[in-house]
């Protein structure tokens, strides 16, 4: 992580898996669920434990959060809460609804059953499960304010170190000029491309933002403001269009509703970006236009989504199956092949349906309910922003999502889902502390006769 200690940290890591699985059975699963928090953005690491050829090492996240069911059953059995009826429907329907999906794909594609790994899309499937599985892991551990402010400490500090790590990594790299090569350059993310990782941070540097504009713990507050900073240096040189598109339309969001100086900055940044903004990322931009339209890469979209579209056509209720894109053999004009249509709406139309993609609009929608009314309703500063800042979050979601999928990735979307599980139990808590109001005498208007 660029502190000295990286030969000591995966096994120190693995350790403190091991000890708050332990814990997490025989105390409190609520431990287990802030290491998983912790965990989200550290892919890497993850990965460590499998290359050290540590035990169960590449099923460490698995049995987290089977540990924390465990807990839950064992510690929280008569407090289990379902309450959430509307919403908890909807995203239990994710589970039949994506497995049938898996289903139609295995069929169409002539995979095996989807019933063990020898499946290519089984994997996939259990890992996009694994999201709305944080959602009931957090109403039924998370209990107060306190324990939503731990976790949101948690995610910031793990925040913190995945952008300490990304300018570890990039601090003597020239971003005089764009170039390739330059987009990533060691990340915590494992896998994901730079795309997807923007994503994350847009997601988080919009949530955080929501906070600190409302919340009036001054702590808080410049912990928050200094790595909001530090996300927007490292969303600027991953250079992906897509999160800067996201993260003016979260920042707009809270200039029209909650802050006035944000929008007079963002109409200078509007104004004079080609002077405010790094030579690099002002050439990122600019590369979006060429003498000819559009360049390349925003050309091949288009032709991904129209080739997409003809299978939906044909497919329209049912999709392709689960995860099925990345074997479609999509073909742009140079002939590469692609293994999505970079845009998650279309993703989720092409492979799940209008019943999948009506699904995943609802959440959001619902979702988005939950944050306005715990902003507008509570008395709560701290609470009230997470209200806003989850707003905030879902408007940079939707458009992360318009330039590819970022909804089924557990290390893009993982926060998102233990987020909107504190908001559901925050919005909960605000009703029982309005009917537990007392009435005041003084307060009754007379009836004059």
């Amino acid at each position: 992580m660029g502190f000295g200690l990286s030969q000591y940290m995966p096994f120190a890591a693995y350790m403190a898996c091991v000890s708050v699985i332990i814990l997490t059975l025989a105390y409190e699963p609520r431990i287990g669920l802030y290491l998983l928090a912790f965990l989200i953005p550290l892919e890497g690491m993850l990965d460590k434990f499998v290359t050290l050829g540590y035990p169960f090492g590449k099923d460490m996240k698995d049995m987290l959060i089977i540990a924390v069911t465990i807990g839950i059953f064992l510690h929280k059995r008569d407090k289990i809460s379902l309450s959430e009826k509307k919403l908890n429907r909807i995203i239990l329907l994710l589970i039949p609804l994506t497995y049938s999906a898996l289903l139609v794909g295995s069929f169409k594609l002539g995979f095996s059953l989807p019933i063990s790994s020898e499946n290519p899309q089984v994997r996939q499937w259990k890992n996009f499960i694994l999201l709305p599985a944080l959602y009931f892991l957090t109403i039924n551990t998370i209990k107060d304010k306190k324990q939503m402010a731990l976790m949101l400490w948690i995610m910031a500090i793990s925040l913190f170190l995945t952008d300490f790590n990304f300018y570890q990594n990039n601090k003597l790299v020239s971003h005089d000029h764009f170039s390739w090569d330059k987009r990533t350059n060691g990340t915590t993310f494992s896998f994901l491309g730079p795309n997807e990782i923007a994503a994350f941070y847009t997601q988080m540097a919009v949530l955080l933002t929501g906070v600190l504009l409302t919340d009036r713990n001054r702590l808080r507050q410049a912990a928050f403001l200094a790595i909001v900073a530090f996300n927007v240096y490292t969303i600027l040189y991953l250079y992906s269009r897509g999160a800067y598109v996201a993260l003016i339309a979260g920042l707009l969001f809270y200039a029209l509703i909650k802050s006035r100086m944000l929008l007079v900055l963002l109409i200078v940044v509007f104004i004079s970006w080609q002077s405010v903004l790094p030579t690099a990322v002002v050439e990122r931009i600019e590369m979006t236009k060429t003498d000819e339209g559009v360049d390349a890469s925003s050309m091949d979209r288009v032709e991904l989504w129209m080739e997409a579209l003809s299978y939906i056509k044909a497919n329209p209720l049912t999709g392709m199956g689960f995860g099925s894109s990345r074997y479609l053999g999509f073909k742009t004009d140079d002939k590469a092949y692609r293994r999505d249509v970079h845009n998650g709406f279309i993703e989720v139309l092409l492979e799940q349906g209008i019943v999948g993609l009506s699904t995943l609009l609802a959440i959001f929608i619902m979702s988005a309910k939950k944050g306005w009314k715990l902003y507008r309703e509570s008395n709560d500063d701290f609470m009230k922003g997470l209200g806003i800042g989850f707003v905030g979050m879902i408007i940079s979601v939707i458009f992360t999502n318009m330039f590819g999928d970022r909804w089924s990735y557990y290390n893009v979307m993982g926060d998102f889902w233990i987020i909107l599980g504190m908001v559901v139990l925050a919005n909960q808590m605000n009703i029982k502390e309005t009917a537990n109001v007392p009435l005041r005498l003084d307060a009754v208007v007379p009836l004059k006769l």
